[in-house]
């Protein structure tokens, strides 16, 4: 009998091991220094906008892996944080949810960085989120649109006319040795859409129906 309950625990001692693996085949991020030439007032402030609303600041790295994407809502004043990550080895995904509020005086464009650092966050709400698909089958479907590995943020800009009507989008990606900021606009493009545009729409789509959430 103990010859045999030997082979059945180290048969459960493997299993659970193999369990605690992230075992979902996503590719390291990708490293890039380049600065994005539209969002540089958002993306300076960006780690002090995270403390303002009590997120972790991923910039150094984080346990396993995470999506951070910034996704402004429908009515285009509240913004919708949605977090993907792996921690104590399950993946959990978070909404939080603040409306931004820029201090009421003539703006300064010579001084767009200290205007933005004095924002006000104001109905900050966070919670946990159940996707409509299995939680595999959102980490498979991100791991094929690869976000963390897209062109470098002045490949997307490129042929871009910004306008006052675009909507902006900031993308983080993390895990045990890189972080990465993508930034996008909805901007015209002088030379036609790149690859990375339906990249983009199809992935926003895809968040959309898979979490229930109404993002613009």
């Amino acid at each position: 009998m103990r010859h045999f309950t030997i082979p059945i625990f180290i048969f459960i001692l493997l299993t659970s091991c193999k369990a605690d693996t992230l075992n979902i085949s996503l590719r390291p991020v990708k490293s890039d220094t380049t600065k994005s030439k539209y969002g540089h007032d958002i993306l300076e402030t960006l780690q002090l906008t995270t403390s303002k609303i009590n997120l972790t600041n991923i910039k150094n790295g984080t346990d396993s892996f995470e999506f951070r994407f910034w996704l402004p809502a429908k009515d285009l004043q509240t913004i919708n944080v949605l977090s993907i990550r792996y921690t104590g080895k399950i993946w959990v995904s978070t909404l939080t949810s603040f409306l931004p509020v820029l201090p009421d005086h003539v703006f300064k464009s010579n001084d767009t960085i200290n205007y933005f650092r004095k924002t006000t966050i104001t109905n900050l709400t966070t919670k946990t989120l159940t996707p409509n698909i299995k939680i595999e089958s959102i980490i498979n479907q991100l791991a094929e649109f690869d976000l963390q590995n897209s062109p470098e943020n002045s490949k997307i800009e490129l042929g871009q006319t910004p306008s006052t009507g675009g909507t902006r989008y900031i993308m983080e990606f993390a895990d045990k040795k890189n972080y990465r900021v993508v930034h996008y606009s909805k901007y015209t493009r002088n030379n036609g859409n790149i690859p990375f545009d339906n990249i983009f729409l199809n992935f926003l789509e895809f968040i959309k129906k898979s979490y229930g959430i109404e993002i613009f």
